[in-house]
């Protein structure tokens, strides 16, 4: 009996714009159309930071921090171009260009050390699932389809979803678009520092 890990009731994601949740979907469609079904092919592009457990009171105090966390974050954009096919987690994710990845991450672990929450997911590398939960078929054909393939993320906004059990999917209850200024503006960059 395969025993599925309980999602947690909340999460933070980064939020792309609608091309590349089109983008990635056009992906999944296309794994779908050649494997077959998946567990995630519903999913909606994003970059989980945190998943977590909050009270009504704990989950206000989230959303206070997340608005006053964006205000100094600048928006950028990176290029997803590495393509992981994974045997042992039954993934077929893709990786933002390496120049990216430590950013990311930064703000990762700046949300996940301001949220007042206790019981939080742990923490994973940046990523953008295509699929997961597939079969060994399914990954060899996922890196068929999809090892020359890449896509712009515009990280300029992180969102707060609710799991929704009726669908399986999580919805977005708030988005927190970054309001930094470029330093060109401002004469100095504002951001946390990472």
């Amino acid at each position: 009996m395969n025993f599925l890990k309980k999602p947690y009731t909340y999460s933070i994601i980064f939020h792309p714009l609608a091309q590349t949740i089109e983008d990635v979907m056009n992906f999944k469609n296309h794994l779908t159309s050649e494997a077959g079904s998946y567990p995630s092919q519903n999913s909606l592009a994003h970059i989980t930071i945190a998943g977590f457990e909050a009270t009504e009171n704990q989950l206000t105090g989230v959303k206070e921090y997340l608005k006053k966390f964006v205000e100094n974050v600048v928006p950028f954009a990176t290029l997803f171009n590495r393509l992981s096919c994974s045997a042992f987690s039954k993934c077929a994710v893709f990786l933002p260009s390496f120049e990216f990845t430590d950013r990311i991450h930064n703000i990762t672990k700046n949300v996940r050390n301001i949220i007042p929450v206790t019981k939080m997911s742990e923490i994973s590398p940046p990523h953008v699932s295509i699929g997961r939960d597939l079969s060994e078929d399914q990954l060899t054909i996922a890196l068929q389809l999809f090892a020359d393939k890449n896509f712009k993320f515009d990280c300029c906004q992180i969102a707060l979803r609710k799991f929704d059990p009726n669908t399986g999917q999580y919805k977005i209850i708030q988005t927190f678009p970054f309001l930094g200024e470029t330093s060109a503006k401002i004469g100095e960059q504002l951001s946390f520092d990472f």
